[in-house]
């Protein structure tokens, strides 16, 4: 069974979600060997193009301040049989359920042990420019 844990962002700002980002999309973190591809999914944005889709977003609806975007892990213990592309499915499926009208990137990680998918969502909803509030304790 998968665990979610949100990961707290120090800083709020363009250039700390850009970083987020680009660490999430690293090849060398994203690549499955089994299937031969980089597990990457934008749900309602192009995964390689998220940070700028989540900034256009933003500029559309002038909400270019306060908090940018949400991360959070769900992982697999080492344990469980389950593939990279099935890791990946399931945080897909959650997303989709979780975050409707959100840009969300998806990305699974299978350089450790242990598989996860970091999820990076835009804070602005794509479809009328409402602000999502999430607090850790959101999720319970």
């Amino acid at each position: 069974m998968a665990t979610l844990n949100a990961l707290s962002a120090t800083k709020q700002s363009p250039s700390a979600m850009r970083g987020v980002i680009n660490y999430c999309l690293q090849e060398k973190k994203t690549f499955d060997v089994n299937s031969g591809r980089k597990l990457i999914t934008g749900v309602n944005c192009i995964g390689e193009k998220a940070y700028t889709e989540f900034i256009t977003t933003k500029a559309i609806y002038h909400q270019e301040s306060g908090v940018y975007f949400y991360h959070f892990s769900q992982s697999f213990s080492p344990d469980e049989k389950i593939t990279p592309a099935e890791a990946h499915e399931v945080a897909i499926e959650f997303v989709k359920k979780a975050w409707p009208g959100h840009e969300v990137l998806v990305c699974t990680h299978t350089d450790e042990p242990h598989l996860h998918s970091n999820i990076v969502i835009n804070s602005v909803n794509f479809e009328n420019g409402t602000k999502l509030h999430l607090s850790p304790n959101s999720l319970k």
